[in-house]
């Protein structure tokens, strides 16, 4: 099924460097899991913005997902480890003249980049995480001092830094909800109403009740979908393992939200489908779920 998303996309896309793009992305939906499972776990490091609000210390992991060549993906994962809700938490990816990133993440700032929660809607709970998706390139004039790997790693521990604070805001907009599944829509926002989300039972795995389901969004508007966020109310018997594609996903005790990467904007008259992988005891569970468009 994937190749086949892949054919589409690419006949869709006239040039070059957004064919590549999408390969790469569709390739690490096709292998970033399965690498994920013994992937090498960095410990990372941490800084705390001065703010007037309670600070919060993360616990901070990368994981390498994919490697293609001098092509790197790694997962930044913000563990809140603590009793408190963490709220307005932020990526600083500092700018390096041997990386390149293959993606314009978040806001610029003066010499790094800055990907932060945005709304209500993105909060870290008490045992709960985030996870921010990166791609980027490592010259191949660093092997005099060091393999691309070991640059790899190093750009990753010395500049990626992760902040927060704890102080919980009131929940702004209209909500949408859906049994357990719920968003707070954006002043930009629209609740998507035209999807459909079903259990593919031809994913094969060799995880215990590992079960993929198949989100096929369908824009019927008037409008093209900017930007598309998600919640799927899970329970607490049941474990998101991962949504692809996606920027960011953030995993609490009983709901995932997450964002879809800014490149997979959604036309209007268009289908787009998005892969959940979900740890579920009942083979006949289907989650709850509500999405949301940016136009």
């Amino acid at each position: 099924m994937r190749k086949k998303l892949i054919i589409k996309f690419l006949k869709k896309k006239s040039t070059l460097i957004i064919c590549f793009n999408i390969l790469l992305i569709f390739v690490f939906m096709s292998n970033g899991y399965a690498i994920l499972n013994t992937a090498l776990n960095i410990t990372g490091t941490s800084s705390i913005i001065s703010s007037s609000e309670k600070l919060w210390k993360p616990d901070v992991e990368f994981v390498k997902t994919e490697q293609m060549g001098n092509i790197f993906f790694y997962d930044i994962i913000v563990h809140n480890n603590t009793e408190n809700t963490c709220q307005n938490w932020e990526i600083k990816i500092y700018d390096d003249k041997n990386i390149t990133q293959s993606y314009e993440y978040g806001e610029r700032g003066d010499g790094y980049r800055i990907i932060k929660n945005t709304d209500w809607d993105n909060r870290i709970e008490p045992r709960g995480s985030v996870t921010v998706t990166i791609i980027f390139t490592v010259s191949y004039d660093v092997e005099d001092t060091m393999t691309i790997e070991e640059y790899a790693q190093y750009f990753i521990e010395n500049y990626i830094k992760v902040s927060g604070t704890i102080t919980e805001p009131n929940r702004e907009g209209e909500i949408i909800t859906n049994g357990g599944a719920m968003l707070s829509l954006k002043k930009s926002e629209i609740q998507i109403t035209n999807y459909s989300i079903t259990l593919d039972t031809s994913y094969k795995t060799e995880i215990e009740n590992e079960r993929q389901y198949i989100i096929d969004i369908t824009n019927d508007t008037e409008y093209d979908f900017i930007r598309v966020r998600a919640n799927v109310y899970l329970g607490k018997d049941n474990k998101m393992l991962e949504v692809s594609p996606s920027e960011i996903t953030c995993m609490n005790e009983t709901n995932t939200s997450f964002e879809l990467p800014f490149w997979m904007q959604i036309p209007k008259n268009t289908t787009t489908s998005i892969y959940i992988m979900i740890i579920a005891n009942d083979k006949n569970f289907i989650p709850d779920i509500v999405l949301a468009a940016e136009i």
